[in-house]
Order: structure tokens, then C-alpha cells, then sequence
């Protein structure tokens, strides 16, 4: 059972860059029984792991924008510490009603971007062929070879998503992947298959720095 549990969330994380962690935290809760708070500190192993196989993959096709998932990645990784240490001071009941609560906002946003853009979410459930989500107004442009301009509000808006994207992290056990697609998307002019590899590289960088943080 643990390791079917183990192949879904190996799964969701290698179509998606995330949701590896929506899906392992409740199955360790009431799929194996584990305490809330220990089941985040193995969800986060378990997506850090998971996310840097699936990382290797990207970077071997060279799908991952390093320059911006790196930025993306100091600000999660900062901020991480933070969410764990939240974690810690907060009831472990407390903690769940949270994680259901974002997990339903998650969902009631990306239902309402389906229902506002049914090419969109088509094309993306279909086979993540790339569109044109945020490209309008990103602040992070591409240049005509491809590559990420990194100007200051750029860096500015990754951070700020980073910083984010850490607290979540450590105070859920989760990736972020579930947050980090959306932001590339939005803040910058990747196509969904460079948001979902870049989103990869930097849940394995913020989900090992709050894996430290929970062992210190």
C-alpha cells in the first residue's frame, strides 16, 4: 500500500510539477495513519526526492529555466525555516483544517480559470502543450533567443512567490508545485512545459531546505 501511495504521488508530481504533496499528505494521515505532524515532515522527504528525480529528467532535456527557478528557489528556501517553525507552534488538528481550506481554494481558482479559459484548460489537461497563460502581462519577458530577462521587478515578483511558496512548504509539507506552476505561468512568459520542469527543480531545493529545517 505504501508504495502504490508512494507511485501516485511519483505521478502527479512527474504530469504536473505538483500536487505530489496534495496527494501524500492525506494518504499518510488516513491512508496509513501517520500524526499530522509527522506525516509532513515524511511528505516533505518523500516530494524532495521525488521531485529532484523528476528534475534530472528536465534538465536532461533542458526544459529548465535555472536562472529563474533558482530565484524562485532562495526565497523558498529562506522562507522555509519560517513555515516550519509556524508548524510547530500550531495545533496539529489546526494545521489539517488549514491544508483543506487552501487545498479547497486551490481547486475553486483552478476551476474558475477552466470555466473562464476552456481552451486553456483543455489544451493543459490534454497533453501540456504550450500556451500562452500570463504571457500578456508577465513581468519576467523572454527574449527572441528564449531566454529569461531576470530585470528587477522580474526578480523582484520571483522572490515574492518564493518567499511564499517556502512558508507553505514547511508549514504543510508540501512542494508548492501546486502554486509554483500557476506563478511561472503568470509571472513569466514560460510555456507549460518549462513551468512544470522548473517547478520540479525548485520544490526539490525549498522541500530539502524545510527537510533540514524539521531535522535541526
Amino acid at each position: 500500500m505504501t508504495a502504490l501511495f508512494g507511485v501516485l504521488v511519483g505521478l502527479s508530481l512527474g504530469l504536473t510539477g505538483g500536487g505530489g504533496s496534495v496527494l501524500a499528505l492525506p494518504l499518510l494521515i488516513y491512508g496509513l495513519g501517520f500524526s499530522p505532524r509527522h506525516a509532513v515532515a515524511v511528505s516533505l522527504v518523500t516530494v524532495s526526492a521525488t521531485a529532484a528525480f523528476g528534475a534530472i529528467g528536465a534538465a536532461r532535456a533542458k526544459l529548465v529555466e535555472y536562472r529563474a527557478g533558482s530565484v524562485f528557489g532562495v526565497g523558498g528556501v529562506l522562507a522555509a525555516p519560517v513555515g516550519v517553525r509556524l508548524s510547530q507552534l500550531v495545533q496539529e488538528q489546526s494545521i489539517v483544517t488549514a491544508f483543506a481550506v487552501l487545498m479547497v481554494v486551490v481547486a475553486l481558482l483552478m476551476w474558475r480559470k477552466a470555466i473562464d479559459e476552456p481552451a486553456q484548460a483543455a489544451v493543459v489537461r490534454a497533453d501540456f502543450v504550450p500556451g500562452d497563460a500570463g504571457v500578456g502581462g508577465a513581468v519576467c519577458r523572454l527574449s527572441p533567443d528564449q531566454r529569461l530577462r531576470l530585470n528587477a521587478p522580474c526578480t523582484a515578483a520571483l522572490a515574492v512567490s518564493g518567499l511564499s511558496t517556502g512558508i507553505l512548504s514547511g508549514l504543510f509539507g508540501v512542494g508548492g508545485g501546486f502554486v509554483i506552476v500557476p506563478a511561472l505561468t503568470l509571472v513569466t512568459q514560460l510555456d507549460i512545459h518549462r513551468a512544470v520542469a522548473t517547478s520540479l527543480f525548485v520544490i526539490a531545493i525549498v522541500s530539502l531546505s524545510a527537510v533540514g529545517s524539521v531535522l535541526a
